[in-house]
């Protein structure tokens, strides 16, 4: 309950939960009076929810404010640029150390 306050709010006065998943035709209704919100799945996939019964409902199904794979893509770029880095120095070093053999 208190990720759903965190991610959309406090509960609406006398908000009762929509059984959404049993309804394939449900059209989640705009509420003017919402701040619209942006979250994210595990996917990256994006979605702006209009209602609080709407981010009520992606909350409950895993949707967060952040991307969790930015987190993996940091790692990533980390690990590239340290990666070059490494390759660069190899080749400097490797560069110096045959340019001392060949002055012998």
């Amino acid at each position: 309950m208190s990720k759903i306050i965190n991610l959309c709010g406090n509960y609406p006065e006398g908000f009762v939960k929509q059984d959404i998943l049993s309804d394939p035709n449900y059209v989640f209704i705009p509420d003017p009076n919402f701040t619209p919100v942006v979250l994210f799945n595990e996917a990256g996939n994006a979605i702006q929810t209009n209602s609080f019964v709407e981010c009520e409902h992606y909350a409950t199904g895993g949707w967060e404010y952040s991307l969790n794979y930015q987190n993996e893509l940091s790692t990533y770029n980390i690990f590239s640029i340290g990666l070059t880095i490494l390759i660069l120095i190899y080749i400097v070093t490797d560069k110096i150390f045959r340019n001392k053999i060949n002055e012998k």
